[in-house]
């Protein structure tokens, strides 16, 4: 877990892929959709690092992320080019959307917050 963070931490860049049902032979027999973003996605946000994010794979990202200000999203390889291109000509830009990416992380996203949200109003 160390090494995962501390690689993990000396990233400029985070490339997110998410796995579609039908990358591998997962025993989807009823060919599942997937549907749910990654951990991934949530560790490094909290870690400030900026990452892409392939949105047609996870097509649902917005309801975590605000597109292209927390996570920068991508739908096309030329897209993925043009946007990383970007990212690494403004180191600025990089870090703001990490920034931003750590924030809302840390202040939507944290088991904490979930369990009051979710599951803690039901006991009360």
């Amino acid at each position: 877990r160390d090494e995962y963070l501390a690689y993990a931490s000396g990233s400029r860049i985070i490339l997110n892929l998410h796995r579609l049902n039908s990358d591998m032979d997962m025993r989807n027999s009823r060919a599942v959709l997937a549907s749910s973003p990654n951990n991934r996605l949530f560790e490094m946000a909290a870690i400030g690092i900026p990452q892409m994010v392939d949105s047609s794979r996870m097509p649902e990202i917005a309801e975590y992320f605000l597109p292209d200000e927390e996570i920068v999203l991508f739908s096309s390889p030329e897209e993925f080019r043009e946007k990383f291109a970007r990212l690494m000509r403004d180191p600025g830009l990089a870090r703001r959307t990490g920034a931003a990416a750590q924030k809302r992380a840390l202040s939507c996203h944290t088991y904490q917050v979930r369990l009051q949200e979710h599951f803690l109003h039901i006991l009360e």
